[in-house]
């Protein structure tokens, strides 16, 4: 992937105080799986509250919410004249949950490019 150009960003429901948990789950304990491996990369979690994101995840069921902003944000960073559609700064997205999916089609994301 970085031979290619791309930077592999992780997104995540957790909350910023769950940041050393899922750093190693992601980069130790998904390591070498099968001879896969994740590469490295920025994470970018839920900068509420572990309560409240643990509200938005298990009671309101909306962690999407967070997730399309944090995408939204990502792309504006990375906006010019030339490139102003979020196909033009994500090549694909990829998840784990039917809520990955709202984020990403809510933020703009070719439903093409989406891998649940």
């Amino acid at each position: 992937m970085d031979e290619m150009g791309f930077i592999i960003v992780y997104l995540t429901a957790r909350s910023f105080s769950q940041d050393d948990e899922t750093k190693e789950y992601l980069f130790e304990m998904l390591q070498n799986q099968d001879g896969f491996s994740l590469p490295k990369g920025p994470v970018f979690s839920d900068p509420n509250t572990f309560v409240n994101s643990l509200v938005s995840e298990v009671i309101e069921r909306d962690p999407f919410v967070e997730k399309t902003e944090t995408i939204l944000e990502i792309k504006r960073v990375f906006d010019t004249t030339d490139k102003q559609s979020i196909m033009d700064t994500v090549v694909a997205a990829f998840g784990n949950k039917d809520t990955d999916t709202k984020a990403y089609v809510d933020a703009g994301i070719d439903e093409k490019k989406i891998y649940i």
